[in-house]
């Protein structure tokens, strides 16, 4: 799943982010970039936040079971093995990141409707669908609340910077809608991060809604101190039955993302990755103990945010960073291991590729004609699959051995 912004995307799950420029990207003071910074806060949301958290742990389960499969049958495609476990886990995406089409008109939103569904065990997920005063249909979820975060960071920091009204300032909308209009910016970041501790970010969204209206406690939402107050001693009910706060459910979701995410890159050839993820998850969770750490960064100065920025780069970086003609760079502290890296992008083609189940070119083939033009050949555009089986100079070849889905 990827984040647009007007001049990049950032993709969640896989740690990498594509600029929408030809320039050369080595040498270039990327956060003199908005898009750039734009995506870098996706980037630390997705190790920051539990809801991205979550995708992350699908997309490991992903992987771990095209894995099984193949060492019990062998693979092939279309890939018919994903079991019910993953048609639930497809609605409760679908449910919980609302659209993923844009509106740039400043609209205000009319009325929301929702409905559910009912999955084994019980649990109703619902879809939270808003109807604009202009007649459109737009579903808000977890995208909205994200792209607000960014969107915010990014136009009080840079100049020049425009975006469509949806999903960009949907938080404002309903802001409006609910008759929040006193709330500051601050405040409204604050509640977008607080609401994305949850795996249905915009139902925790009504939630906090019905409880400021049940309390009677608007007034706490006028400054940073008291939003922050509410916030962190808020508790919900988990599935699981036992009460949550955003401080430990993203102490039990980074536990979780670190266990998982070892598993995910075990092979020698991917240790510094492995190391990386550690070093990142160990990172998150000393960066943000009971902090609505977004909204923080909103309150600094230009100055102040972009060096925070910068150390975040200098500390952990980003492993992935590509212009449109596929040439990239690797921002890793440990510079001597970058290419492991990629495995993160190759990972990402593999299971789209595996998902959608079409025989096509091979997914890599910008890549490899910009990067490794002396491998590519006419197998990659008509027959990636046995490239992909019998050649050990391909990287996707590379990536099916890693797990096993060479076997036939």
């Amino acid at each position: 799943m990827g984040m647009n912004a007007n001049n990049g995307e950032y993709i969640l799950s896989y740690f990498f982010v594509m600029l929408d420029t030809n320039a050369k990207l080595d040498g270039m003071n990327l956060l003199d970039s908005s898009a750039f910074f734009h995506e870098y806060i996706h980037f630390l949301q997705d190790i920051f936040l539990p809801y991205c958290a979550r995708r992350n742990l699908i997309e490991t389960r992903c992987l771990r079971l095209i894995d099984n499969v193949a060492l019990d049958k062998g693979f092939f495609l279309p890939f018919d093995s994903w079991g019910d476990d993953f048609a639930i886990t497809k609605i409760q995406n679908e449910r919980t990141w609302g659209d993923n089409k844009f509106i740039d008109e400043d609209v205000e939103i009319h009325t929301i409707i929702n409905d559910y569904v009912k999955i084994p065990y019980g649990q109703s997920i619902f879809k939270y669908i808003a109807q604009l005063e202009s007649g459109q249909e737009y579903q808000i979820g977890a995208r909205d609340f994200l792209e607000y975060i960014a969107h915010k960071l990014e136009i009080k920091f840079y100049e020049g910077v425009d975006a469509p009204s949806y999903p960009y300032r949907t938080v404002d909308y309903l802001f409006s809608y609910y008759g929040w209009h006193s709330v500051p910016v601050e405040c409204r970041i604050a509640v977008a991060e607080f609401v994305l501790h949850n795996d249905h970010p915009m139902n925790l969204f009504v939630t906090v809604v019905r409880y400021v209206k049940d309390n009677s406690c608007l007034d706490l939402l006028s400054s940073y101190e008291g939003a922050s107050h509410l916030l962190n001693n808020l508790k919900w009910n988990s599935v699981g039955g036992f009460s949550e706060t955003a401080t430990s459910k993203t102490v039990r979701r980074l536990r979780d993302l670190k266990d998982s995410l070892e598993d995910r890159f075990i092979s020698d050839d991917t240790s510094a990755v492995r190391c990386w993820l550690a070093n990142v998850i160990e990172y998150a969770s000393n960066m943000i103990n009971n902090r609505l750490y977004f909204s923080e960064i909103y309150q600094d100065t230009r100055k102040s945010a972009l060096i925070k920025i910068s150390d975040h780069i200098n500390d952990i970086g980003v492993p992935l960073v590509f212009n449109k003609r596929m040439e990239f760079i690797s921002l890793v502290p440990n510079k001597n291991v970058e290419d492991q890296f990629l495995n993160l992008y190759f990972s990402f083609l593999f299971v789209n590729f595996v998902r959608e189940e079409k025989k096509r070119e091979c997914p890599a083939c910008r890549f490899c004609i910009t990067n490794y033009e002396d491998i590519f050949d006419e197998r990659c555009k008509n027959d990636p699959l046995t490239r992909w089986r019998v050649d050990f100079d391909c990287p996707m070849g590379a990536l099916l051995r890693r797990y096993h889905s060479n076997k036939t």
